[in-house]
């Protein structure tokens, strides 16, 4: 096994490790937990930064709590919808016209990607930088979707991405590069998420880092949220995260989390527009 430096690294540090902003699209604040750049194969690549993002208007729990969920390409069949690692969403239009450029997107402005289906349950995502993504399909039959499996740089070096599914949602549990050294391993449960960033460092059962997600069920009817999210100092430092809780939908009871106060590890409150 490659061996992995466990120096201190700024890449822990807290002033980055949460991004907020405000959708001009919608005027709702969101926000996103960055986690430390994880670069496989004796840093020969691929790299990944998992980017765990709020969107209030997104009322799944896909594991990680409601409107919460992480930078991952997808495809879902169903309505031909892809989502890229940039959030950009693009519908497909148009069959293969076996010509290289893959499915049809009416909406593209540039050919920066294209995607190709390979049978029933896989597809490729080429990027022009050379990166390539295979999609596969998992999840439960009415709610099928199509996740990274395998990335691969445009140097021939790749990861592989596992899930398991909980809540009936598939959801990543560990990244593991072409040496064989996972990167990263997830464990869900209803009441927390835990990120251990490398695993396999050292001997003993410690991970290299371990960022902690705590949720809890709020409101009425109850949403599950992540109320706090735990540093590796290992000394409790951390943010913490509380809601508002509002009706959209009377007719169909549903109820949308909005992000009221944020606290830092320093312990300076935010509160947000919402």
């Amino acid at each position: 096994m490659s061996a992995i430096s466990t120096a201190q690294s700024n890449a822990y540090n807290f002033s980055s490790f949460v991004q907020n902003s405000v959708d001009p699209r919608t005027g709702q604040y969101t926000l996103a937990i960055v986690l430390p750049e994880l670069v496989g194969n004796d840093q020969m690549g691929p790299a990944l930064t998992p980017r765990l993002g709020f969107n209030p208007m997104n009322q799944l729990d896909a594991g990680f709590g409601t409107g919460w969920g992480l930078n991952s390409s997808q495809y879902v069949p169903a309505t031909n919808m892809l989502t890229m690692q940039t959030g950009e969403t693009l519908k497909v239009t148009g069959s293969d016209m076996e010509d290289g450029t893959g499915l049809v997107f009416d909406e593209r402005k540039m050919e920066s990607f294209h995607l190709h289906q390979e049978d029933a349950e896989n597809w490729r995502l080429e990027y022009k930088t050379g990166l390539v993504e295979f999609l596969q399909l998992k999840g439960p039959s009415d709610r099928r979707i199509a996740l990274p499996v395998r990335i691969e740089a445009a140097s021939g070096h790749w990861i592989t991405l596992d899930y398991e599914d909980f809540n009936e949602t598939p959801c990543l549990t560990s990244i593991v590069d072409g040496n064989g050294v996972t990167l990263l391993k997830v464990h869900y449960d209803s009441g927390s998420v835990k990120f251990d960033l490398y695993p396999d460092v050292d001997s003993d059962t410690q991970p290299s880092a371990r960022y902690e997600i705590k949720l809890e069920n709020r409101g009425s009817p109850t949403q599950r949220v992540p109320t706090q999210v735990l540093l590796p100092s290992g000394k409790g430092a951390g943010w913490t995260f509380d809601y508002y809780h509002i009706e959209y939908d009377e007719d169909l009871q549903q109820y949308m989390a909005l992000l009221k106060e944020i606290t830092t590890p320093s312990r300076t409150l935010r509160r947000t527009a919402s």
